[in-house]
């Protein structure tokens, strides 16, 4: 079992259905993108579960950065 051939096909499925189904309350802005968080679970059975979506995720630098320990 691998990401590709066991976990990627649930994203793939997922996303592709969310995205149908909002299709008509999601705005077309020409030249642009938007930017979409999917949040997943997965559960003791390996399925992944879609929690939310996110239409403006958070992408700030300041939370990408890695940690660092201060030395005295």
């Amino acid at each position: 079992m691998t990401w590709e051939n066991f976990f990627l096909p649930q994203v793939d499925h997922i996303v592709k259905s969310t995205l149908t189904q909002m299709a008509e309350v999601i705005e077309s802005r020409v030249n642009s993108f938007e930017l979409f968080g999917f949040d997943f679970v997965v559960d003791k059975d390996l399925h992944l579960w879609l929690i939310e979506v996110n239409m403006s995720p958070a992408c700030a630098e300041a939370r990408c950065r890695p940690a660092t320990r201060e030395t005295p």
